[in-house]
């Protein structure tokens, strides 16, 4: 759930907003945030898709996952648009990239928060009453979430367009309501700030109470080979969805408080603002390496728990033994 109106260095009069060194550092960094993101998510998905015992936080990794993916398929002409410093596939693309953007931002961070309220009513709520409801729950929120961030993200079919400019013959995907004195841009800073916001302090919120509620919360997740695994995943996810949205979103209140400001201070934090929405595209390169290595960790312990328990046999067979031989 971000602000994606700053991919392009113009405005909807023309005026160039930014440096262009900004703009192709911004545009090189979403590349290579790109390369590793698609990489990383597509071997979680194959590895979660791989036949086996199926978790609900899998699950849900599984949709985050897809929805990082997916985030990723712009990329390349939204690329193209800032190096070319054109937009040259279409209006209707434009719209559809823009859109599909929101889509998976949308559900990324949805799944992350709907992954943190089930992290918390599991280890507040024990026993096999309690993993049919959830599992239950799973199926119905998997399908809720993806049909809400399609509904949430319709309006910005009509509010992204390619726009020609006159000056300079040229086209570019932009906000077409990108203008400090508009009261829609003034609402779709709002709508982006308030979803930053609600998706980071409901996740935190979840985590600490899973920890903290009860006094057997944290003794559950310690003695529950599942648990802890699961809680780790959470928190690593949303360490790493606060240090690449955390910035932004305290900018774009900035933005939205000074929205009316035409003074430098304005311009530098337009500058900030532009190398700063490559954090959301760092974020869905992240998520699929945080599953990844502490997947890597659960393992590990796993291999330890097995070897020191045939330890632990072994020693009990030697002293049967030693008994008989008395």
């Amino acid at each position: 759930m971000n602000n994606l109106s700053n991919v392009s260095e113009h405005n909807v009069t023309g005026e160039v907003h930014v440096d262009r060194k900004v703009s192709l550092v911004f545009a090189y960094a979403m590349l290579v945030f790109a390369a590793v993101g698609v990489i990383a998510n597509l071997y979680v998905i194959c590895m979660l898709r791989y036949p086996g015992k199926v978790r609900i936080t899998n699950i849900y990794v599984l949709n985050r996952c897809l929805a990082d993916l997916l985030f990723f398929l712009p990329v390349p002409a939204l690329v193209a648009d800032i190096t070319l410093d054109h937009w040259m596939f279409g209006d209707v693309l434009c719209r559809m990239c823009m859109t599909q953007l929101h889509v998976c931002s949308y559900a990324s961070n949805a799944f992350l928060l709907v992954m943190s309220v089930d992290c918390f009513y599991a280890v507040t709520h024990t026993g096999d009453e309690s993993l049919s409801r959830r599992t239950r729950v799973m199926k119905v929120l998997v399908s809720v979430v993806w049909v809400l961030a399609v509904v949430l993200a319709v309006p910005y079919l009509t509010i992204f367009g390619a726009q020609i400019y006159d000056k300079s013959a040229v086209t570019h995907c932009v906000l077409l309501i990108a203008s400090e004195a508009s009261t829609a841009f003034s609402l779709y800073l709002f709508f982006s700030i308030s979803s930053n916001t609600v998706t980071l302090v409901t996740c935190w919120v979840m985590l600490s109470m899973a920890t903290s509620t009860k006094s057997t919360s944290i003794l559950t997740l310690q003695n529950d080979r599942e648990g802890l695994p699961v809680w780790r995943l959470l928190l690593g996810l949303t360490v790493t969805l606060t240090m690449c949205q955390g910035l932004p979103t305290l900018l774009q209140i900035l933005e939205f408080v000074w929205s009316s400001s035409r003074s430098e201070m304005m311009n530098v934090l337009r500058r900030v603002l532009i190398l700063t929405n490559s954090l959301f595209f760092l974020n869905a390169a992240l998520s699929p390496l945080v599953y990844l290595a502490v997947k890597a960790r659960e393992t590990e312990s796993s291999h330890q728990d097995t070897h020191l328990q045939a330890s632990s046999t072994l020693l009990t067979q030697e002293d049967t033994l030693t008994d008989n031989d008395l």
